[in-house]
């Protein structure tokens, strides 16, 4: 199914997403247990690290969707988990992924009374991030001496 390769190609960092907001965790076990998404055994082992309960979640997420027989509910189950959760970014990028056109729904007043929630790039786009700032800053050298050179002939 398309919706478990996605999940397949973005697991990395759903884990690492989920494990950097440590205090969404419960809340998202809660809204993945109540959609029938984990079992029961899942949501209550919440004696993990933050890392370790990502991975169990979301691992046990991706197995659900590997044998359910309609793997796209089970799919969105998890992009409305994490919108409820204040994960958007995410929830928005595994729907593009899937070739969904996203609609984020305006954020309740509950949620802001909800953690923080931190949003990561993955490895990439940090890459690409940081490559684009690299670039910049070598065009703001180039200009700052072009003008310094300026300055000091005249």
């Amino acid at each position: 199914a398309p919706e478990y390769i996605i999940l397949k190609d973005h697991l990395a960092d759903v884990i690492d997403l989920l494990a950097g907001n440590a205090p969404v965790i419960t809340q998202f076990s809660n809204h993945l247990f109540s959609s029938g998404l984990i079992p029961k055994e899942v949501h209550l082992n919440q004696k993990r690290s933050p890392l370790d309960r990502a991975t169990q979640l979301i691992n046990s997420v991706f197995s659900t969707i590997g044998a359910h027989s309609d793997p796209s509910s089970v799919f969105r189950g998890l992009v409305t988990s994490l919108e409820k959760v204040g994960l958007t970014d995410m929830a928005m990028k595994l729907q593009q992924s899937l070739g969904v056109k996203t609609h984020i729904r305006p954020l309740k007043a509950a949620i802001s009374q909800s953690p923080t929630v931190i949003q990561f790039s993955s490895k990439d786009e940090v890459a690409q991030n940081i490559d684009s700032l690299y670039d910049q800053f070598s065009d703001l050298v180039t200009d700052l001496r072009n003008r310094f050179e300026e300055l000091v002939s005249e």
